[in-house]
């Protein structure tokens, strides 16, 4: 501890320590401070470390720091401590890189201003033991998540992070690829429009459970990513099942094409969680939507024509109502209700078989109540209600019609010839 404190006094009585290299010069500068006020705190534990001329690594008290990273020019910025366990430390590069070991303890690093220098990935944060959290700049920030814990944002390298934050009322776009997970939690920052982007890989399972209006979990094959205050989710990963868990209270859920219907792309939309936008139709090989409890509202309306795979809509608890609009592609669709009164409705424009466990080529199963309409009903399996809307027309047109023999020598029948007009009525077709 004596030895501590006699380095903090002799680097606090100057201020400013140049370091010369044989190719570059680094800038430190320290606050002055008072000898006889140190506490053990505010001491100076931040060490240079010079591993080589080119690449200078600081490392900060074993502590839970808050740390401020602030550029105060485009080959300049300051680090700096909110809560005062270190002092104040200057750096200008010339060509150098530089490494903060974050250290034991939860710490906090905040970025300010940094979208305006010219690190070009030259800064690299490290977190060390302990919950650390990251929060971006403010503006418009893209984040990529290429590892662990690990990835850039504002040209600023990082790794061993736990957590991230975006700074609010802004657009941050976090961007995972195949490898990039978080031990902790994605938080997209208040107000904004903050976009997740599951971007490449291959995975057999990507399953999506809501906790909240905008929050919830991605568990890639078991890569879990945890998010808070983050809008739509953007999914371009490759085959296999996708699994969509809605909240345990009344949802309205709504499945349906986005863009065209040939860009690939379509839509699981939920009014009391986050929308998930699928942009792979064609790689999804089996898509399942969990409505949970609560007295849900499910349509499943055109998808877009690359999704050939399966659909099931397990409705779970509560009195549901799920309406299938469209069949798309050649997969299975099943209906899944539960205990309790489950109204299905379907369009079938034709002949409708309907029995406990199927409509037509629909799997079916706890429903009590359908809804249905087509050219002929055939319910006689089904034990439930049922509510039938003939789509045959009930009009005929009636009036004069021509005779179709020919007579009197004539070549064609007479046309028209003579009738009978039985009623006048607007057709209500027309």
């Amino acid at each position: 501890m004596a030895t501590e404190r006699s380095v903090s006094r002799s680097l606090c009585k100057s201020n400013w320590l140049r370091l010369q290299r044989e190719n570059n010069s680094a800038l430190f500068r320290w606050r002055r401070r008072h000898v006889e006020e140190l506490e053990s705190r505010r001491l100076l534990t931040v060490v240079a470390n010079v591993g080589d001329a080119d690449h200078q690594i600081w490392n900060l008290p074993a502590t839970a720091d808050q740390v401020e990273i602030r550029a105060t020019s485009s080959n300049s910025f300051v680090i700096d401590s909110v809560n005062n366990t270190f002092d104040e430390v200057f750096f200008s590069f010339s060509g150098t890189s530089v490494t903060i070991n974050a250290g034991d303890g939860a710490d906090m690093l905040r970025f300010s201003n940094l979208l305006a220098t010219n690190l070009d990935n030259r800064l690299t944060i490290v977190g060390g033991g302990g919950s650390d959290t990251l929060l971006g700049p403010v503006g418009d920030t893209d984040w990529s998540i290429t590892g662990s814990g690990a990835g850039h944002v504002a040209r600023v390298a990082f790794t061993g992070i736990e957590n991230l934050t975006g700074a609010p009322d802004n657009q941050d776009t976090f961007v995972f690829d195949a490898g990039g997970s978080l031990s902790g939690v994605l938080d997209g920052g208040a107000g904004g429009f903050d976009v997740i982007k599951l971007s490449g890989g291959a995975f057999q399972n990507v399953a999506y459970t809501s906790s909240g209006l905008t929050s919830g979990s991605i568990a890639r094959d078991g890569n879990i990513i945890t998010y808070t205050d983050v809008e739509p989710i953007i999914d371009s990963t490759v085959g296999g099942t996708r699994t969509f868990d809605a909240t345990a209270g009344a949802d309205r859920i709504s499945l349906r094409d986005r863009g065209t219907n040939l860009d690939d792309a379509f839509a699981v939309s939920i009014d009391t969680a986050e929308d998930v936008i699928f942009t792979d139709a064609s790689a999804i090989t089996s898509l399942v939507v969990n409505a949970l409890g609560g007295d849900d509202k499910i349509d499943v309306d055109t998808l877009d024509s690359g999704f050939i795979g399966d659909l099931t809509i397990n409705a779970g608890a509560g009195n549901d109502d799920i309406t299938v609009l469209k069949i798309s592609g050649p997969g299975q669709y099943t209906i899944a209700g539960d205990g309790d009164t489950n109204s299905f409705h379907f369009d079938a424009g034709g002949a409708i078989t309907l029995t406990d466990a199927a409509l037509n080529t629909l799997d079916l199963s706890n429903i009590q109540r359908a809804f249905v309409s087509g050219s002929t009903l055939n319910a006689a399996g089904f034990s439930g209600q049922v509510f039938f809307t003939s789509t045959q027309s009930l009009w005929t047109e009636q009036g004069p019609q021509p005779y179709t023999q020919i007579l009197d020598g004539a070549t064609v029948p007479w046309d028209p010839v003579a009738g009978a007009i039985q009623t006048i009525a607007v057709d209500p077709n027309d």
